[in-house]
């Protein structure tokens, strides 16, 4: 079986300074849901902020970032130059 996945990276992005965070400084933090985490101390309430530079979610999906076939990394570019003089790609 031949399967083609098209793999979209989602960047988000949190101004760390603006949000008055040093991670250097926490005891803990993560990422999960687009959101960050983060815990000041260790007995200390868990806080989370929205990304205020770019949301993962607002990405735009119009071109996959990698392909694969078949669970291997596939090049599209390398298919595109072997393929860019063919008259017929047989498409039946």
């Amino acid at each position: 079986m031949k399967v083609l996945e098209a793999v979209y990276e989602v960047y988000t992005a949190w101004n760390l300074k603006e949000l008055g965070i040093d991670l250097d400084k926490v005891y803990d933090w993560h990422v999960k849901w687009d959101k960050l985490h983060v815990q000041h101390n260790r007995y200390g309430a868990w806080y989370d902020y929205e990304p205020n530079m770019y949301k993962g979610h607002d990405s735009d999906f119009k071109r996959p970032s990698r392909y694969t076939m078949d669970g291997d990394d596939y090049d599209y570019d390398d298919w595109k130059s072997d393929n860019e003089y063919e008259e017929d790609l047989n498409y039946g």
